[in-house]
């Protein structure tokens, strides 16, 4: 059911899933799960009954992949901070030993994470 990711899907994700929702009952929850299934992948989405007893709906944020060739959104935050640092250093995409580095532009920030 779910598709893969599009800036479309950021979009959706800031407008209506950017915080917890509450719904009243299992079913309100079950409809609006497997709405948001179409959207995002399963792993994503997280949903718990609060103290209050009220059933919560809650997405992860999609983080978009930017390398030029890959359209997922598998990138952390954390990694893309990494990026843009690495950048700014002028040091992006190097090896220790201050070669181009062999890895993926993946591997290369998951290293660093």
């Amino acid at each position: 059911m779910y598709q893969e990711s599009s800036d479309n899907v950021i979009r959706l994700w800031r407008q209506e899933y950017n915080y917890p929702k509450e719904y009243e009952t299992k079913e309100e929850l079950s409809e609006a799960h497997d709405k948001a299934a179409q959207f995002f992948p399963e792993s994503s989405i997280i949903h718990y009954v609060d103290n209050q007893g009220k059933y919560v709906l809650n997405i992860k944020e999609p983080v978009k992949d930017l390398s030029a060739n890959n359209h997922s959104y598998r990138y952390t935050q954390e990694m893309m901070q990494i990026k843009r640092q690495a950048i700014l250093d002028g040091n992006f995409m190097q090896a220790p030993n201050g070669k181009k580095s062999n890895l993926t532009e993946r591997q290369w920030l998951q290293v660093r994470t």
